[in-house]
């Protein structure tokens, strides 16, 4: 199980670690507050529109690191990248569009379902690993995006390297994935469908196979 806390002090979290499953691994960020209500911590230049643009929201991501940090560590991507996906992802999360922009109360709620808070806080690192793997936006991995995903796993500054629960390549991950994880078969895999495979609280290792030997049947006895 792998945890991303994102706060002012990481105290309260690591001060109560042995509440956590013996097998956690928690990934401690910290991250300023800011006034969301100033117009100036809102939008970029100062404006009282009530409108947060895609530039406007770049430049606050930016300014908090705790939102793309951990994205450049464990997918090994540029800064620019990582902000470029947090922003999509915000938007996303906050019912708005890049081309019409936030507003003050999405951006307010946004701010408090996934940043305030460490679980939503880590709901929003994960739906930005997965837009690292959806490349083209629609909400599902295709078979070509869902290979680069199950890469993750075995590289090897990866949070997943080491994993003993992994199958031995990456094929088979993903034979697992497709078997336990793909609810309709179709062959895409959602968000959804993969939270807890990003989140480490699935079970990814290989299927046992159980053997049939058929019994000999013995001859009958003579009377």
């Amino acid at each position: 199980m792998y945890l991303v806390f994102c706060s002012d002090s990481l105290s309260p979290f690591t001060d109560n670690l042995t509440s956590y499953p013996s097998d956690t691994h928690v990934y401690g960020v910290t991250c300023a507050r800011t006034d969301s209500s100033s117009p100036h911590s809102f939008s970029r230049k100062g404006n009282l529109d009530g409108v947060m643009l895609a530039e406007d929201l770049k430049e606050y991501i930016g300014r908090h690191a705790a939102l793309w940090t951990m994205l450049a560590v464990n997918c090994n991507l540029d800064e620019d990248t990582c902000k470029d996906i947090a922003c999509k992802v915000a938007f996303q999360l906050a019912g708005a569009t890049e081309e019409a922009g936030m507003n003050l109360q999405q951006f307010h709620d946004f701010r408090l379902n996934y940043i305030e808070t460490p679980k939503g806080f880590f709901e929003f690192f994960q739906r930005t690993v997965f837009r690292v793997y959806d490349r083209d936006g629609n909400g599902v991995l295709d078979p070509r995006e869902l290979d680069n995903f199950v890469t993750l796993f075995y590289e090897a500054d990866s949070i997943f390297a080491g994993d003993r629960r992994l199958p031995a390549d990456k094929e088979e991950l993903k034979q697992v994935i497709r078997l336990r994880f793909d609810n309709n078969g179709d062959g895409m895999l959602s968000f959804d469908e993969l939270r807890n495979v990003i989140a480490g609280q699935a079970d990814l290792s290989a299927p046992s196979v159980t053997v049939s030997v058929p019994q000999q049947q013995l001859p009958a006895s003579e009377t």
